[in-house]
């Protein structure tokens, strides 16, 4: 159907340029040879009246022969002849230009109703297939009516040289005949009787001819008339086609404005079946992650009761090893008074000893330099003097040892402390915002959120969780404060290992 509507479109276009062609080229050519022949056949014309006017009136001197008058009497002849047969060409030619117009505007009026007919279907049937095409043929027609234009300019200028051609040697037969005429007017006198009847002939024939000739003019107005009201009807088929022009350019424009228009509202269908889907994606990463923030809600919950238990436990621990603390501190001071008390027991005792010693050396003779003591006392100032230094270091050992442990577990539990108040403040804040989201979305303004940019957060989040310091681990659930490693005596307490220090001095 395309390939048809598109032939049947060419083949119409064809036809009117080739109507349009013919039908300008007859004019012109028309309307020159008019212009052309009748102003010079008139003026020749009248020139052959005059001359022969001149010939008849002029008197001569000479007579010229008979041969010489019948010499003259033949080339009048000629020259009547030749223009009559002048005459006769021009009418046939007007007669053949009469018909030809006649033929024009019957193929015209032919042509112009199937044309008619045929551009009302093919537009009413074939609009988007000629409009799809106009532009091309538009092209194609102007590049056909350009050579056809300069091929017709070609032909009436080789026309008009030809006529001009034709003028010339018109013109240069009529000097020629003029020169004659003037030749033979010396000679023409004998025979002015005789030709005074043809004089009345040739007027008459002239009044004939310039009738004739004025009939041919009233003949070439009338057809200059036709030609005018052709060339006013080619006027009106050029303003037709220009509006059917105006109108396809305008049904071009709105094909062209309605394709943007599907275009648009095919990319707008896209756009909202994207946002759809984005918001349907957005919905399940947003149910989704509600989830999530309620399951970790649950466990910032439980995770906040056990910081709370633990904080609790903390704190008894920490009262409980203040008090024992406080329990060893007595102890110690217990201790250095027991061994105050001793240090004074044995220096009364070595003081009763010197003494002692003192008198039986006064007793003794003092000849000799050394002092003999008896074994046991020997013994026990070696194992008094050992022993206490033994008591002492391993008193002063214990009690160092005691307080960096108590120091040890003191930092343990402020560290403690201070990671169960950041995980409370983080627990608090995530709360806030959970709180702040599920108002958010109570009061309905819900936020679309692209899911490149929730897994962003999520991750943002997830990185924020795995920053933040956890929880230590237990060392040991039952350990407490009091606990202290030492010689295999791992459950034992400070306040038993002094105690057990002291039986062992004992």
């Amino acid at each position: 159907m395309e390939r048809r509507g598109i032939s049947g479109f060419k083949e119409t276009r064809k036809a009117r340029g080739s109507l349009r062609t013919q039908t300008e080229s007859k004019l012109s050519n028309a309307e020159k040879t008019m212009k052309d022949l009748s102003p010079l056949q008139l003026r020749a014309s009248k020139a052959k009246a005059k001359a022969q006017i001149q010939e008849i009136e002029t008197p001569k001197k000479s007579r010229p022969s008979e041969e010489q008058i019948v010499s003259d009497e033949d080339m009048d002849d000629y020259q009547y002849t030749k223009v009559m047969r002048e005459l006769e060409v021009v009418k046939q030619e007007l007669g053949l230009l009469k018909l030809d117009m006649a033929a024009v505007l019957v193929e015209k009026l032919k042509a112009e109703k199937p044309i008619k007919k045929e551009n009302e279907n093919e537009i009413e049937e074939q609009k988007p297939l000629q409009l799809a095409r106009i532009e091309t043929l538009k092209d194609q027609t102007d590049n056909v009516e350009e050579d056809e234009r300069e091929e017709k300019a070609r032909q009436i200028s080789s026309k008009i040289e030809q006529t001009k051609k034709k003028l010339k040697d018109i013109l240069v037969d009529l000097e020629h005949t003029r020169e004659l005429e003037f030749d033979t007017k010396s000679n023409s006198l004998e025979g002015m009787d005789a030709n005074f009847q043809r004089q009345e002939d040739l007027e008459r024939e002239l009044e004939a001819a310039e009738k004739e000739l004025a009939f041919v003019k009233e003949e070439g107005f009338q057809y200059l008339t036709s030609m005018d009201i052709i060339r006013n009807e080619l006027k009106h088929v050029m303003a037709e086609t220009s509006k059917l022009k105006k109108i396809e350019e305008k049904s071009d424009s709105t094909v062209e404005n309605l394709n943007s228009k599907l275009l648009q509202a095919k990319a707008k269908l896209e756009v909202v079946s994207l946002t759809a889907e984005k918001a349907k994606s957005v919905k399940t990463n947003l149910s989704l992650i509600l989830e999530h923030l309620k399951a970790e809600a649950e466990k910032a919950k439980k995770e906040k009761e056990l910081l709370v238990k633990e904080s609790v436990n903390m704190e008894a621990e920490i009262q409980n090893a203040e008090f024992e603390t406080r329990y060893v501190e007595g102890r110690l001071q217990a201790a250095m008074e027991e061994l105050e008390v001793v240090k004074s027991s044995e220096a009364l005792a070595m003081g009763y000893l010197t003494e002692n010693t003192m008198k039986t050396r006064a007793y003794e003779p003092q000849n000799g330099s050394s002092i003999t003591i008896s074994k046991f006392e020997y013994e026990y100032l070696k194992g008094c003097s050992t022993g206490a230094e033994e008591i002492a270091n391993k008193k002063v050992a214990a009690s160092q040892a005691w307080i960096e442990a108590i120091k040890a577990t003191e930092k343990d539990i402020l560290i403690k402390i201070d990671l169960a108040q950041r995980e409370i403040r983080e627990k608090r804040l995530e709360e806030e915002r959970e709180a702040y989201r599920t108002k958010r979305s109570s009061s309905g303004k819900r936020m679309i959120i692209d899911g490149d940019q929730v897994q962003s957060r999520r991750q943002k989040w997830e990185k924020n969780a795995t920053t933040l310091p956890r929880k230590p681990k237990k060392r040991n659930e039952n350990l407490t404060p009091t606990t202290w490693k030492g010689n295999g005596n791992d459950n034992l307490t400070p306040s038993n290992k002094l105690s057990l220090a002291y039986e062992n001095q004992a």
